[in-house]
């Protein structure tokens, strides 16, 4: 109590900076002899407890403030890669259907030239059993 009397400026923001000091020392100091000083030391704390708030608000706001700017530039920096990463997909993602349609031109022309071998091996065939039905005598 002696030095929150005598260095007021030092002890004030010690006591202030620490919350719920004055129902710690009610609860803990109560009963022990110190009751004149423990009142004095909680009125203290209370007087300028009134006094904080305000200054508290001033922090939080600030702090509220640094937070925001902090996270827009944080989700700015994101959303940039973002679009990249997008682009990224997009463009692996028609690659690979141009492949795909590539690949299935591919095999529909395979089929095709199947299928007009085959008609062509038939009528070579269907040609020769008729040059073999002529030389035959009737």
């Amino acid at each position: 109590m002696l030095m929150a009397n005598q260095q007021e400026a030092r002890v004030k923001p010690l006591l202030l900076s620490f919350r719920g000091l004055d129902s710690l020392l009610d609860k803990d100091w109560r009963g022990r002899g110190f009751d004149q000083e423990v009142d004095q030391l909680i009125a203290i704390i209370q007087s300028d407890a009134r006094i904080l708030p305000q200054a508290c608000s001033e922090r939080v706001r600030a702090a509220c403030l640094i937070q925001a700017a902090w996270r827009s530039f944080q989700t700015r920096r994101r959303l940039r890669s973002l679009s990249r990463a997008v682009c990224k997909v997009q463009r692996r993602y028609r690659r690979q259907q141009q492949e795909h349609e590539e690949e299935q031109r591919g095999e529909e022309e395979l089929r095709f030239q199947v299928c007009v071998r085959r008609q062509q091996a038939r009528r070579k065939f269907h040609q020769k059993q008729r040059q073999l039905l002529q030389l035959l005598p009737p």
